[in-house]
């Protein structure tokens, strides 16, 4: 069985870019994850060769999900395989591109001691990270914000 992702929010900014510039819609195929079931929920564009998604890839049943993470290089989108910190649910909702070598990701995975989730591509890799001293980790995180490398807001 085929499966199919859709960039809403990417086709969204790269449509805004070509409408200011008179240009035609396009429609770019996006990566699809391991599973049968894809969703995009966010995007980060430093430039317009570089560009991060996140979402979820479920299984049919919708019962285990995968975190999904895509790449725009300018041309296409890829997948990049990233972590996955409960043997059953895991969803990305907000990703924040500080630098090529510095994005980050939130969102929600099913575990015995949390359930938010942070993520951090290192320009090689992305790897879970510890969440920040302080404060109640037991909820979702549906967004990020960056200023800076030591600016960032969820």
């Amino acid at each position: 069985m085929k499966t199919y992702s859709i960039v809403l929010l990417g086709m969204g900014l790269f449509a805004l870019q070509n409408a200011a510039l008179g240009a035609n819609w396009q429609v770019i195929p996006s990566g699809n994850g391991p599973n049968q079931v894809n969703e995009l929920h966010a995007i980060s564009a430093l430039t317009e060769n570089d560009a991060w998604a996140v979402g979820v890839s479920y299984n049919t049943e919708r019962t285990i999900s995968s975190s999904l993470i895509e790449h725009w290089d300018g041309t296409q989108w890829s997948v990049v395989t990233s972590p996955n910190p409960s043997n059953t649910i895991n969803i990305l909702y907000g990703v924040a591109e500080v630098a090529a070598n510095d994005v980050w990701a939130v969102g929600f995975a099913a575990t015995t001691t949390s359930t938010a989730v942070i993520m951090r591509w290192n320009g090689s890799a992305w790897s879970v990270v510890p969440k920040p001293p302080g404060g109640t980790y037991r909820s979702n995180r549906m967004a990020w914000a960056a200023v800076s490398a030591k600016g960032i807001w969820w």
